[in-house]
């Protein structure tokens, strides 16, 4: 079993289909997004985690978490939210294992 830790940075992209329920929902929704939709992408930043379960020095199969905080719709709603992010997969490795 092999730990890990790492950071999360990058882009985030969203896109809202709004649908709305009676007519006052959609005076609401044609000024704030003409057309009905509307998109954002905008940086996240936060950190992960998790471990590999090894197989052989090349094969592993990585079990991993990730919790990241995000800004979208700013123009819309009162301050960002956090997201988690579950990922089960193959990890492959390649070179020269650490000397033990």
């Amino acid at each position: 079993v092999t730990f890990f830790v790492r950071p999360a940075i990058g882009g985030m992209h969203e896109l809202a289909t709004l649908k709305p329920a009676n007519p006052v929902q959609a005076i609401v929704v044609a000024d704030l997004a003409p057309g009905g939709k509307q998109s954002d992408l905008k940086p996240f930043y936060g950190v992960g985690g998790g471990l590999d379960l090894n197989a052989s020095r090349h094969f592993a199969v990585r079990i991993g978490v990730d919790v990241v905080h995000v800004n979208l719709f700013d123009n819309l709603l009162n301050g960002g939210r956090n997201s988690v992010r579950v990922s089960v997969g193959p990890a492959f490795k390649f070179g020269k294992n650490i000397v033990q």
